[in-house]
């Protein structure tokens, strides 16, 4: 992804003292198709793109989860961008596969393949296994640090991107790119089965999960088709299953409905779905903060 890229034009006017707004731009792409449209159980992940950019004042390092940043490793320059891709050292063994998480905890489940569709097996006998961190999901911590104290933010304006739609085109019809053969769709529809959530250093405290693309939706009710502009229904909700890694009990399907869900929301200045308001992630006290994707 290009550098130059940014989310909001107006992030400069909104700096001000002491405060931090953290901009992250996100882009999926699969380039083969994943388990809404084909027997596969994994995908690759060589599209994903991760860009950030940072006002005056602050550094920051992004790292594997777990690892602890050299000094090197902080950037200096007040507008310099940090990008992710799966070129990335700790991202080199990443290839996503189904998980189910509550934004804390990331599970794979144990799928059954039905029609070129793959649905969990939530029979209590049904063994799933715990999501490993940058194979199955992608995970990286984030230090910051600065000589004055400052909050940080994820910033109104933020959004999620497929690749097809960076490129100018479209996730359905006959003209899609990256198109699906199981229909006239884009295999990078897959962008809006993403999560994003924000985790504090104690690995166990959810700031917010993040619905980044509830306006794109699949279904195999009649054939495979995706639907795009979706204003609401199931796509504007999350869900995971509880009892995970349980042999005794069924695993249950469950709506998560803490406060702190958050839905991107359609920017008609854009004509994009974007995050809707800026949202503290954590403050400089706190060593460090997690983005799970």
């Amino acid at each position: 992804m290009d550098k130059k890229v940014a989310p909001n034009r107006k992030t400069g006017r909104m700096i001000a003292k002491n405060l931090i707004i953290l901009l992250v731009l996100v882009a999926v792409t699969f380039v083969s198709i994943w388990s809404w449209f084909t027997d596969k159980t994994s995908a690759s992940a060589d599209g994903i793109t991760v860009n950030c950019k940072k006002p005056d004042g602050v550094e920051f390092a992004v790292v594997d989860k777990g690892a602890t940043p050299t000094d090197s490793d902080f950037t200096r320059d007040p507008g310099e961008f940090f990008t992710l891709s799966s070129g990335s050292d700790f991202l080199s063994g990443l290839c996503l596969s189904e998980v189910t998480s509550d934004g804390v905890d990331f599970y794979k489940p144990l799928l059954n393949q039905t029609g070129g569709i793959a649905r969990p097996d939530t029979r209590p006998q049904a063994k799933w296994s715990t999501a490993t961190a940058n194979e199955s999901y992608l995970s990286f911590d984030i230090y910051f640090r600065s000589k004055t104290s400052y909050t940080i933010y994820l910033n109104k304006g933020s959004y999620f991107l497929a690749k097809s739609e960076e490129d100018g085109k479209s996730l359905t019809g006959a003209n899609a790119g990256n198109i699906s053969t199981f229909g006239n769709f884009s295999k990078d529809s897959i962008v809006g089965a993403s999560r994003l959530s924000i985790v504090d250093a104690d690995d166990s405290t959810l700031k917010f999960l993040w619905i980044p693309r509830p306006d794109i939706l699949f279904s195999s009710d009649v054939g495979n088709t995706v639907s795009t502009g979706v204003t609401s229904g199931d796509t504007y909700n999350h869900y995971y299953y509880t009892n995970p890694n349980s042999v005794n009990a069924a695993k249950v399907k469950t709506e998560y409905t803490e406060d702190n869900l958050i839905v991107s929301e359609l920017d008609a200045e854009t004509d994009r779905y974007v995050f809707p308001e800026k949202t503290e992630m954590t403050s400089l006290t706190v060593k460090r903060g997690r983005l799970f994707l």
